[in-house]
C-alpha cells in the first residue's frame, strides 16, 4: 500500500480524536485547559491512534511476513504527521499559528507515539501494546502540560 494511505489514516484518527473530545467537553462541560481536561483528552488522542493504527494493519497489511524496523519507521511517522497536520489545522483555526518551537514539538512527540504504537501493534503481543500505550500517554501528557502549564 502506499504511504499515503496511512497518512490518510493519521488524520482521520485526530478528526475522529477531536469530534469526540469536542463531545465529551460539551457533555460534561470540561474546561478545555483544566488539568484533568488535558490528560484526559490526551487518552482519547492516542487510544484513537491505536484503534486507527489497528484498523490500518487490519485493512492493508496482508503480507505474513514483519515489515523492516525502516518501514515501520516510515509508517509510523507518517500516520504522526497526518495526525499532526489536523492537530495543527484545528489549533489555527482556534487561536493562532503556532510558534516553529510549537510545530516541531506537536509533531515530534505525534511521529513519536505513532510510530511506537505502530510498532508495538506490528511486533508485539497485547500487554505490550497497552503499556506502550500508557507510555505514549505519558509523553504526550508531559509535553502537553510543558507547554500549558509552563
Amino acid at each position: 500500500m502506499p504511504p499515503l494511505i496511512i497518512f490518510i489514516f493519521g488524520l482521520l484518527a485526530a478528526g475522529f480524536a477531536l469530534i469526540v473530545e469536542l463531545l465529551f467537553s460539551s457533555v460534561f462541560l470540561l474546561p478545555l485547559r483544566g488539568f484533568f481536561s488535558l490528560w484526559f483528552f490526551v487518552f482519547i488522542e492516542e487510544t484513537c491512534k491505536l484503534f486507527f493504527l489497528k484498523q490500518y494493519i487490519i485493512r492493508f497489511a496482508h503480507s505474513t511476513s514483519l515489515p523492516s524496523f525502516f518501514r515501520l519507521l516510515l509508517l509510523g511517522g507518517l500516520f504522526g504527521v497526518g495526525f499532526s497536520c489536523t492537530e495543527i489545522l484545528t489549533i489555527t483555526m482556534t487561536t493562532h499559528f503556532p510558534s516553529l518551537l510549537n510545530l516541531t514539538g506537536i509533531f515530534l512527540v505525534h511521529m513519536t507515539t505513532g510510530f511506537s504504537l505502530f510498532f508495538a501493534i506490528s511486533r508485539f503481543p497485547r500487554p505490550f501494546v497497552f503499556f506502550t500505550l500508557f507510555t505514549a500517554i505519558l509523553l504526550h501528557g508531559l509535553y502537553n502540560s510543558f507547554l500549558i502549564f509552563l
